[in-house]
């Protein structure tokens, strides 16, 4: 990314590819129409940006940075293994909930992790901070004694889905019982019993 000459600036053009994202898709979305959106020539965008490429990676990296910070709200505070990686699934949740437009640039951008590796530079973070703690868990035998690469795979796959499920029936955010039960019953499937 070149040097922002005005911060102001630089918010506005990363809002506007937020919100044209999310409208119409990251391919779907031309430099011009980020550049009218946020009230611009089109040539002022290439003094922040060398690309279009180097745009979509810093707003894909704004939101997933967003993503990740909010993720760990508390984590570090939890004593359990499992339930910090609860509260990490909770607090997930809560914020592609919360911030739909972000979340929509993060998942146009995602390849599920069983499909890639792990590859992506965004998701690996948020892998290897579950890995971390998924290691640890098995260290205090809090977590089932299995390969952590297979446990950070079902992990990863079950947060998926409960992901999907929340963003087509958001109700259970606030149905504090059920999404206890169904953070438990992910959270189980890897708990040491």
């Amino acid at each position: 990314m070149a040097r922002p000459i005005d911060p102001d600036k630089h918010e506005k053009i990363r809002d506007a590819a937020i919100q044209l994202f999310y409208e119409q898709g990251i391919n779907d979305t031309s430099i011009q129409q980020i550049a009218k959106a946020a009230g611009i020539a089109k040539g002022t965008i290439y003094l922040y940006y060398k690309d279009r490429e180097s745009l979509i990676e810093d707003v894909v990296g704004y939101c997933y940075k967003q993503h990740l910070t909010f993720s760990m709200v508390g984590v570090k505070d939890q004593v359990s293994c499992c339930n910090k990686l609860k509260l990490r699934v909770r607090n997930f949740l809560f914020w592609t909930h919360n911030n739909p437009k972000e979340a929509a640039v993060i998942r146009s951008y995602y390849v599920p992790v069983n499909l890639n590796e792990t590859e992506n530079v965004f998701f690996e973070q948020s892998y290897s901070i579950n890995k971390k703690i998924i290691q640890e868990g098995l260290d205090k035998g809090e977590i089932k004694q299995l390969p952590i690469d297979f446990i950070c795979k079902i992990f990863f796959s079950l947060v998926e889905g409960m992901s999907t499920y929340a963003k087509k029936n958001p109700a259970i955010l606030k149905n504090e019982l059920l999404l206890e039960k169904m953070l438990d019953t992910l959270i189980d499937s890897i708990r040491n019993k």
